[in-house]
């Protein structure tokens, strides 16, 4: 069906942030996933990697992050390009952080040493 109705939208709360899948492999797509993301200020951030490009379009608040050596902060209005292969972490400040996330379909995250799995928003 092209066109999903909100009400259903899986919610997944975990580490002090709420993800919540617009589209997915499972809800209709065929090649990318789109989640709402909520952070939570004053939580702190799980460092890990993807395995295909990420793209946040922030929507609301603030976070500072690190993308491999390089640290930023980024705001509404603006837009974060996480490459694949590249240590990222991010935190949200005062206020919380609210952003629209995309990642290709089969993209998936990596948190240190362990195996790739696809997170539960993206499937």
């Amino acid at each position: 069906m092209p066109v999903l109705d909100h009400p259903t939208r899986p919610t997944h709360e975990t580490q002090g942030a709420t993800f919540t899948t617009l589209v997915s492999p499972s809800r209709g797509a065929t090649s990318a996933s789109v989640w709402q993301l909520h952070l939570h200020a004053g939580e702190p951030a799980t460092p890990h990697r993807l395995t295909s490009e990420e793209i946040f379009v922030v929507t609301g608040g603030e976070a500072h992050g690190r993308l491999g050596d390089e640290r930023f902060t980024v705001g509404e209005g603006q837009t974060l390009v996480v490459p694949a292969g590249v240590d990222f972490e991010i935190t949200a400040t005062a206020g919380g952080f609210d952003a629209l996330v995309y990642l290709p379909a089969g993209g998936k995250g990596v948190i240190g040493d362990g195996e790739p799995f696809t997170p539960p928003w993206a499937l």
